[in-house]
């Protein structure tokens, strides 16, 4: 928990906390930085901390929390961004997820076989297509497809924040 509903809350510690607990989800691995992606009130709630306040007054990235309060954040290490997705894809409003860049093999991308009768115990291949003729032989009826299955192999490493 973030706490930045508490003004007294020492949001750097917590940063140091985050790349901690990154660290220890990883093992030792090498990563080159961490982004955050925060939902709507974890952002809001950030940028208008008095410590994250503070921080930036005089410095150049307080010219983008002037001018957009959308774009991109870098405090303690963590380069804290608002997340716009919407739908099945969103982060919560009063979270954020804070992800390690760099590392080899963090998310990687597995296929299934097409379910066609010849792909049966085969290798899955990213994309299928396939033609048939029409039987009046006006046409011919193309279908494609794609059966991808994302995977986070070191899931530890990715560290859910709260505003609380």
């Amino acid at each position: 928990s973030f706490a930045l509903g508490t003004d007294t809350t020492k949001i750097l510690g917590k940063c140091a906390d985050v790349l901690g607990g990154i660290e220890d989800g990883l093992g030792g691995s090498p990563f080159t930085g961490v982004t955050v992606l925060c939902g709507k009130t974890f952002w809001s709630s950030l940028i208008d901390h008095p410590k994250v306040k503070d921080a930036v007054v005089g410095w150049q990235a307080a010219q983008t929390l002037r001018n957009d309060a959308r774009l991109a954040l870098t405090y303690g290490g963590l380069n804290f961004v608002r997340y716009r997705g919407t739908s099945a894809v969103k982060v919560a409003d009063g979270e954020a997820w804070a992800v390690p860049t760099g590392v080899a093999g963090l998310a990687i991308t597995r296929f299934a076989p097409a379910n066609y009768i010849e792909t049966v115990n085969t290798i899955g291949l990213p994309f299928y297509a396939k033609a048939a003729a029409d039987p009046m032989g006006k046409g011919v009826e193309i279908e494609a497809q794609s059966n991808p299955l994302n995977l986070i192999t070191r899931p530890a490493a990715i560290v859910k924040l709260t505003a609380t």
